[in-house]
């Protein structure tokens, strides 16, 4: 299934749960706001309302985060985010650790392309 098929059809499904909850909803409520006081407010009015205001603070949010990730890339600054090697230990600057003599792991020199220096061999096993 492509993927903006799917996309539409999860915002279909989507639409119709939030349909069929507003209109089971329908009865009127008194609605409390500091003070304010709303006597007749149809429920339904609060589900899609609540729901809209929840839709809409999450495509803000997604927005900023896009527009945040766009200025870094233009000015060539790194996102934040550091993403180690397996068997890298990003507090040790990119040294491998490995067991010493007592078991626990300690730093390990590496060979420029990862793996331990050609003199050493392949390690423990």
């Amino acid at each position: 299934m492509p993927k903006t098929l799917g996309r539409l059809m999860g915002a279909l499904a989507g639409i119709i749960v939030v349909v069929i909850a507003a209109l089971q909803n329908r009865q009127p409520v008194q609605l409390h706001l500091y003070f304010w006081i709303l006597p007749h407010v149809p429920l339904v009015l609060l589900v899609l309302l609540a729901m809209l205001v929840g839709v809409a603070i999450g495509a803000i949010g997604m927005w900023w985060d896009r527009q945040r990730g766009g200025r870094r890339a233009r000015l060539g600054k790194p996102s934040g985010r550091k993403i180690a090697a397996p068997g890298v230990d990003p507090a040790n600057s990119g040294a491998a650790s490995a067991p010493t003599a007592n078991g626990q792991a300690g730093p390990q020199e590496t060979h420029p392309s990862g793996g331990p220096p050609p003199d050493q061999g392949p390690g423990p096993r």
